[in-house]
């Protein structure tokens, strides 16, 4: 039976509803919402029926809800002064000449319809804020595993890097060890060499210093081309490579000239 009654209730408000938003539409002189009020006025149950008052308002579309919104007063409106609904209770007799028990009524219907109004405002801002923060935070999270992926990019390079330099070094240490020996091996006979020896160890010392350079700048190149990519070509000094290569051609020469003239 207190089902039966609340269906009753709501749709008596809906019906109500209906009214006041159709009550700006062309044709529409407002007598089936006047006669509609006068009546729930005399229903004190329907006007304090406050769960399907606001059941009623919740599930409004938002076009309807915005004309009620309007038509109560919530919401802007194009009466700077005062509401629709309000401008319509004082002016028309019916409504003004009501007793005070239905002035009540409608007191109550209008305030809580009302409440119901700045409820869904409210909930609609609250939907809407949770929404907002909702996608910065689905922003924040994929900012955060961008950054989180470059980092693990950069990890992944720095060990490749690392393993490269570690290659690089290694094998120009095991250049350069065996250098060193065989500059040993060279010149551990000078002090009993004949004159023509000194020629030739010369011209094996020149054409040495030409084949270390080319192994080291091998791997400097190498270096170069693992890490700096983006930056061009390697940049030589001319200037040293013309000392260089002077000496270890002029280190030739005068081991050939003394070959040839102590040979």
């Amino acid at each position: 039976m207190s089902n039966n009654k609340q269906n009753r209730n709501e749709l008596i408000i809906n019906a109500f509803l209906d009214e006041c938003i159709s009550f700006d539409e062309p044709n529409n002189n407002g007598k089936n919402l006047i006669e509609l009020l006068i009546v729930i006025s005399s229903s004190e149950k329907i006007c304090r029926a406050y769960p399907e008052i606001s059941q009623v308002v919740y599930h409004l579309d938002s076009k309807k809800f915005h004309k009620i919104s309007d038509f109560f007063g919530v919401t802007n409106t194009e009466h700077k002064d005062s509401y629709i609904f309000e401008v319509l209770r004082g002016q028309q007799k019916e409504l003004t000449s009501l007793d005070n028990s239905q002035k009540n009524n409608i007191n109550r219907l209008e305030r809580h319809i009302r409440l119901s109004c700045y409820q869904r405002l409210y909930i609609n801002d609250m939907a809407e804020n949770a929404n907002k923060v909702a996608v910065d935070a689905k922003d924040l999270a994929d900012d955060a595993e961008e950054v989180a992926n470059g980092a693990k990019a950069k990890v992944t390079n720095i060990y490749s890097e690392f393993v490269g330099i570690l290659a690089i070094f290694t094998a120009m240490s095991f250049a350069m060890m065996g250098s060193v020996q065989a500059l040993g091996n060279l010149f551990s006979n000078l002090t009993k060499a004949h004159k023509s020896t000194i020629g030739y160890t010369l011209i094996i010392g020149g054409v040495y210093l030409v084949i270390m350079y080319f192994l080291i700048m091998t791997l400097v190149l190498a270096m170069q081309k693992l890490f700096d990519t983006n930056k061009g070509s390697y940049g030589f000094n001319r200037k040293f490579i013309i000392f260089y290569f002077s000496f270890a051609v002029g280190m030739i020469l005068v081991g050939l000239g003394v070959v040839i003239t102590f040979g």
